[in-house]
């Protein structure tokens, strides 16, 4: 694809792609057919991005019934309000006031999936960030903006993320202050990431958007809010890692003698799969081995690192957790390292893949 896409052309006067739509995505960008073959038999990828570049659409022209639609007809009965629809709607309209600006923000949701194509998904963020670069590059934006989409893009899912336990508010910080252009500012930066989030949670396949969710993201839109939380949790310590918990303040009174402190430090992917079925002893285990690899890494005892996850299916082969977990670690001496990149405890081996900033344990 080179030159510019006419992105009110692709859509119907709903918010809908039309069939000229499709075909366009289809003809000129590959990536996106392939996607049918990816994600679940009732949910492909293909299909949740469509829904995504609608969700957006229909938000720009303001079809609020139509977009409260979408998660209606995969069984929701959740919606953002009318009056965060509405919200929404003028982030996006400051975000898209030049055909320029509107173009990038929909290769912004058309890419943000298309790791998929290499590696499946515990890999995808980072990788669809890596792929998005030529896409931008042929729609005519320079570098600091291909930068910046591939920073949104290999980011998509932290806002979600802070708010199920598992990202961090300094990583979040960190990345905000990394972004530099020269003619958009980090707010620029932290509003596309947003709106990328919010769009991409309104277009799951078992996540729709409510009011509740939205107004938790919105907390966070500007960076003050983001440095509030993060003053917060880190006085409350371990109570925002514990969202999967009837009562994470009761974990936290019954096992404090036994956290180590860091934890505002940990950025789990997808933790909250597996981090409701494990025992408080285990929790305890997992936290205390994740702040043991972060201190090696600080020491430069390990490469660095961004993520810590797990491989494979860890619902299914949760037994591998089991066994991580149910001794515990209780010094840095016994993480057995074959060197930088590599690693095991307990039996299970965990590796570093330098390009893509995750410390992954092999359970599968």
């Amino acid at each position: 694809m080179n030159g510019h896409i006419q992105v009110r052309e692709l859509f119907s006067d709903t918010g809908n792609l039309s069939a000229y739509g499709l075909n366009y995505l289809d003809s000129f960008f590959p990536e996106f057919g392939e996607l049918a073959n990816h994600g679940r038999l009732d949910y492909s990828r293909r299909s949740h991005t469509i829904i995504t570049l609608e969700s957006f659409y229909k938000v720009l022209i303001g079809n609020y019934k139509g977009f409260c639609r979408i998660a209606a007809n995969a069984g929701s009965s959740t919606f953002i309000t009318a009056d965060q629809f509405h919200d929404l709607q003028q982030i996006i309209l400051k975000n898209c006031s030049t055909s320029k600006d509107l173009e990038y923000l929909f290769l912004l949701l058309l890419t943000h999936d298309f790791g998929v194509l290499h590696g499946g998904d515990s890999r995808h963020f980072v990788k669809s960030g890596v792929m998005c670069a030529k896409f931008f590059k042929s729609a005519g934006f320079d570098d600091p903006y291909i930068c910046m989409a591939q920073k949104i893009i290999g980011n998509h899912s932290y806002f979600g993320d802070l708010f199920l336990g598992e990202a961090s508010t300094t990583y979040g910080l960190r990345l905000y202050e990394q972004i530099i252009g020269p003619e958009k500012q980090p707010e620029h930066f932290w509003e596309l990431l947003f709106i990328v989030n919010v769009l991409d949670i309104n277009s799951s396949g078992d996540g729709y958007l409510s009011d509740r969710k939205y107004s938790d993201l919105k907390k966070i839109l500007k960076i003050n809010g983001l440095k509030k939380l993060n003053k917060k949790w880190s006085e409350e310590r371990y109570l925002h890692l514990l969202p999967h918990k009837k009562n994470g303040e009761i974990f936290y009174l019954n096992n404090k003698q036994s956290l180590p402190s860091g934890a505002e430090k940990i950025y789990f992917q997808y933790f909250h799969y597996i981090a409701n079925r494990l025992e408080d002893n285990q929790l305890v285990n997992m936290l205390r081995l994740a702040i043991f690899l972060l201190r090696m890494k600080s020491q430069r005892k390990l490469n660095c690192f961004e993520f810590i996850s797990f491989s494979s299916d860890a619902e299914k082969d949760f037994h591998y957790i089991e066994t991580l977990l149910d001794t515990s670690v209780n010094s840095e001496e016994q993480i057995i390292l074959n060197s930088r990149n590599e690693g095991r405890v307990n039996g299970i081996t965990f590796n570093i893949t330098a390009d893509d900033g995750y410390l992954d344990f092999q359970v599968g």
